[in-house]
């Protein structure tokens, strides 16, 4: 029943996933809407997770197979406005997903920051307005610019940050 369901979000999604021993290279993008989500899958699993995918969460679910995203609408990023030292990635990074910047900076060596979809493995690399910032296992935000340098030197950015 949609009323009583949980808002899900990829995590949970991806955890439901991961239980049923299902490796990560068998699964692409996973949408998050609204009570629903689209898994992005090779064919030869499609059945197995109509069959074996009941919980998401604390939620029984209802998993079948789609040929189209008709139905999806993904919610919209968030727009936030952050102060930050500066607009390098690991700033940005640090700032947005609350991390310290070293353990940003692992992120990129451990190579899950992708920027407008390639690889980036340069955490003092600046980025430009209209970028898209993707770290996997946290989510994706969109670099929108610097709106004004405060009077001690921090720069006040806009993102959307998709949640």
């Amino acid at each position: 029943m949609a009323r009583f369901a949980d808002d899900f979000t990829h995590r949970d999604f991806l955890g439901a996933l991961m239980r049923l021993g299902i490796k990560r290279d068998l699964l692409g993008d996973i949408l998050v809407g609204e009570k629903q989500g689209y898994l992005f899958c090779q064919t030869s699993i499609v059945d197995f997770l109509c069959r074996e995918l009941t919980r998401v969460k604390h939620t029984t679910v209802v998993c079948e197979a789609a040929r189209t995203l008709d139905q999806y609408q993904e919610n919209p990023p968030a727009p936030e406005t952050v102060l930050v030292a500066s607009t390098r990635l690991d700033a940005l990074i640090s700032q947005v997903y609350h991390l310290s910047r070293s353990d940003s900076a692992r992120l990129f060596a451990q190579k899950k920051v992708f920027v407008s979809g390639r690889l980036c493995e340069n955490n003092s690399r600046d980025c430009k307005p209209g970028e898209a910032i993707s770290v996997r296992g946290f989510g994706r935000f969109y670099f929108d610019g610097v709106d004004h340098t405060t009077k001690k030197g921090k720069q006040s950015v806009n993102l959307r940050v998709c949640r």
